[in-house]
C-alpha cells in the first residue's frame, strides 16, 4: 500500500483540481464553439458543418453455421457522422472493408461528402467537428489536407477538436444505428451471402435515410500518391482548432481555445509541405 504525508496529498489534489479545471474550460469553449458552428450552418446558405468520428468496427457474419463455424467473418469500418445545412440536416456513413482509421482513410473517407458539399452544393465555408486523436485527426496530413482544400477550392475550412473521449454523441449513435439495420438484413437475407461492406451498402442504402457512401483500399491508394513527405510543426499535437483560409493561410489555435491564434503556414509556394 502506498502511503503519503496529507501534505503530498494535499498538494497533489490541488495539482489534479487546477488540470480539471482547465479541461472544463476547454470543454465549454470547444462545445460552444461547436454550437456556433452548427447554428451558422443552418443559417448562412453557403456554410456546412460535419460532426463526425469513427464508429467500432462492425463485426459481419454470416447466420448460417457449417460445423459449428460461421461461413464468414469480415470486419467493416464505419466512418460516421452528421451534417448541417440550411437546407437539410443528415446522417451519414463512409463504410469499407478497409479497417485502417489513420488520417489519410479518415480524409479518403470524407471525400464524396466533401466533394458533394462543395462542388454540388457550393459550400465555401465548411466546419469539422471531431475528436482530437492525433493518429485519425490531429496531425499533419490534415494540416496539408486542408491546406489542399482551401487552396484548390478557394474555401475556408475550420476544424473544431474536442476534449479525447467528448467528440462522440452523434456519431455513436448513427454508427449504432446502422450496425443495428445491418444485423436485421443479415438476419433476414440469411441465404445471400454479405461478404463485403459493398453487399451491406447495396441491401441497405435504400431502407435509411443515413447517406451512405462507400470507399475502397483503391481510394486511400490515390489520396497517398498525394501526400508528400511532411514537415513537422511544434504544437500541432496540442492545438484545439484548426483553420483554413483560401489566402492559402493556416491558423491552430492556442489549447486554451480562447480566440488567441498562431499563424502556422504563411504564403505557401506550390512545392513546400508542411505538418504537424
Amino acid at each position: 500500500m502506498i502511503t503519503s504525508t496529507i501534505e503530498t496529498f494535499v498538494l497533489k489534489l490541488l495539482s489534479e483540481i487546477g488540470l480539471l479545471a482547465q479541461h472544463l474550460v476547454r470543454v465549454r469553449a470547444q462545445f460552444h464553439a461547436a454550437k456556433i458552428a452548427k447554428s451558422h450552418a443552418q443559417n448562412d446558405d453557403d456554410t456546412a458543418t460535419i460532426l463526425f468520428d469513427w464508429s467500432e468496427n462492425y463485426n459481419l457474419r454470416q447466420t448460417k453455421e457449417e460445423n459449428g463455424a460461421y461461413y464468414n467473418t469480415q470486419n467493416v469500418s464505419l466512418h460516421t457522422g452528421y451534417v448541417y445545412t440550411k437546407y437539410e440536416k443528415c446522417s451519414f456513413a463512409s463504410i469499407s472493408d478497409e479497417t485502417n482509421h489513420m488520417a489519410e482513410v479518415a480524409w479518403t473517407s470524407l471525400q464524396p461528402l466533401l466533394t458533394k458539399l462543395i462542388e454540388q452544393q457550393h459550400k465555401i465555408q465548411i466546419y469539422l467537428i471531431s475528436d482530437s486523436l492525433v493518429s485519425q485527426y490531429r496531425n499533419k496530413t490534415s494540416a496539408f489536407m486542408i491546406k489542399q482544400y482551401c487552396k484548390r477550392d478557394k474555401i475556408d475550412i475550420n476544424w473544431i477538436f474536442y476534449e479525447s473521449g467528448h467528440g462522440k454523441g452523434i456519431p455513436d449513435a448513427v454508427g449504432a444505428s446502422l450496425k443495428n439495420k445491418f444485423d436485421q438484413i443479415v438476419v433476414y437475407y440469411s441465404d445471400d451471402a454479405f461478404q463485403a461492406a459493398s453487399d451491406l451498402v447495396t441491401t441497405v442504402k435504400n431502407d435509411t435515410e443515413t447517406k451512405l457512401f462507400l470507399y475502397e483500399k483503391s481510394d486511400i491508394d490515390v489520396l497517398k500518391e498525394q501526400i508528400p513527405k511532411l514537415k513537422a510543426v511544434k504544437g500541432t499535437a496540442r492545438m484545439y482548432e484548426l483553420i483554413g483560409r483560401k489566402n492559402e493561410q493556416l491558423y491552430m489555435a492556442n489549447p486554451g481555445f480562447l480566440g488567441m491564434l498562431d499563424l502556422i503556414y504563411g504564403g505557401w509556394d506550390q512545392d513546400e509541405t508542411y505538418g504537424g
